[in-house]
């Protein structure tokens, strides 16, 4: 989790728990079996490419898919696709 994200749940005096483990491994079944949480709630962060429109970042959890074709019509756009992990890197420098 970035210090901006923990920072944000401090001010707004919401209750959490920073659980950390070693990320050797992508995915949120890797996540799941590392924190002993269930993978419905372990969450996903995927960045996804909606072209001219930018990046959006989805959450879900850990145990769905998510239907690309579905989220660009819902966001009025032709396509939407996964951002590949060296570009969602650099994407995320300034957390």
């Amino acid at each position: 989790m970035s210090r901006r994200a923990i920072r944000f749940l401090n001010q707004k005096g919401i209750h959490f728990k920073l659980v950390e483990y070693i990320h050797d491994v992508k995915g949120a079944s890797f996540a799941a079996k590392s924190t002993g949480f269930p993978m419905e709630r372990a969450i996903k962060t995927l960045v996804v490419d909606l072209g001219r429109k930018g990046n959006v970042i989805v959450l879900m959890p850990g145990d769905k898919s998510i239907n690309l074709k579905r989220l660009a019509e819902a966001l009025s756009v032709k396509r939407s696709a996964i951002v590949a992990l060296f570009r969602e890197r650099r994407t995320n420098k300034n957390d």
